[in-house]
């Protein structure tokens, strides 16, 4: 199927303001008012509902998180593959929300599943590295994936002293001495191609989470635009949709892949109404949006439609 927006091989010339907002807004109107059939650039496939971190800004983690140990059945995900295979899907696909992935120990067939029947998708894992090992690093890249980030959560003085965790200090080191994972270091940070860890504060303050951040409080709605309903698909373990991946709870729901299809849902009245509401600004008209204080956009969106 050929589907254009974000699937587009050659985006259209840079431009010079790398965050002009009025010309990804003027762009996108244009794709609403053309009818255009653009597809998610973002899939995130949270199969399995727990955390097992102790963050201080977040509802999901084990000390806070008010939602049941939900665990996707093999046939929703299956569904969700399905689904993805139709469109020929070739953008992010991330097997995580607000949880961690690794607590899933299908997590290595569910990947191995995905890259099988996915061969242009660019699967990617987000992980507090509480649970890693560099037997798992491996088993993980070996399954098909292609994108591991490690957020290493310490508390302030570790954080302050700089030390990461014993267990991602033990598997940076034994990293450190394969080629395959090393990938082009500076010569001052652990980075590679395929795998990036960044130490962080367990104390972080950081955006409210649509009202649900436990350290911060709720703010004022903002009116400023928001494109994630443009780019991003959101799945619980019951193949529920949210808005986006701020919605913890699932508060404002799209839909449903066990009763509907991917691209019914996201061409569906419910994402209709929400792209011209966030495109004019209009958060207070969800109950997510107006406890959010995300700016709207990344930087990766303007790259990928050649706006910078």
């Amino acid at each position: 199927m050929n589907l254009p927006g974000w699937s587009r091989l050659f985006p259209r010339p840079p431009r010079e303001n790398p965050h002009d907002v009025s010309q990804l807004k003027a762009l996108l109107t244009e794709w609403l008012e053309r009818g255009e059939s653009f597809i998610p650039r973002i899939v995130q496939v949270e199969t399995r509902s727990r955390c097992n971190g102790s963050c201080a800004f977040c509802l999901a983690s084990h000390q806070n998180d008010p939602r049941p140990d939900e665990l996707m059945e093999m046939a929703v995900y299956d569904r969700i593959l399905d689904e993805l295979v139709a469109i020929d899907y070739p953008n992010r696909l991330s097997l995580l929300n607000n949880n961690e992935p690794l607590l899933d120990h299908r997590i290595y067939d569910l990947l191995a599943k995905a890259r099988g029947r996915l061969p242009r998708a660019y699967l990617e894992l987000k992980t507090n590295g509480l649970n890693l090992t560099t037997e798992r690093v491996v088993r993980l890249f070996d399954s098909g994936l292609d994108q591991l980030y490690v957020n290493d959560y310490r508390p302030d003085a570790e954080y302050e002293a700089g030390r990461h965790s014993p267990s991602v200090t033990k598997v940076m080191a034994e990293l450190q001495a394969m080629r395959r994972f090393k990938g082009h270091c500076d010569g001052n940070r652990f980075i590679g191609t395929r795998i990036i860890v960044t130490r962080r504060r367990m104390t972080e303050v950081l955006g409210p989470r649509a009202g649900t951040s436990p350290n911060k409080q709720r703010p004022e709605p903002l009116t400023t635009p928001c494109f994630r309903p443009f780019e991003m698909f959101i799945l619980s373990g019951k193949g529920k949709v949210a808005l986006c991946s701020e919605d913890l709870l699932f508060q404002v729901p799209m839909g449903d892949i066990t009763q509907q299809s991917l691209m019914a849902i996201w061409r569906g009245p419910a994402y209709e109404e929400a792209r011209r509401a966030l495109l004019e600004g209009m958060r207070s008209r969800y109950s997510t949006c107006s406890h959010c204080e995300f700016r709207g956009y990344t930087r990766e969106i303007f790259v990928e439609l050649g706006l910078i």
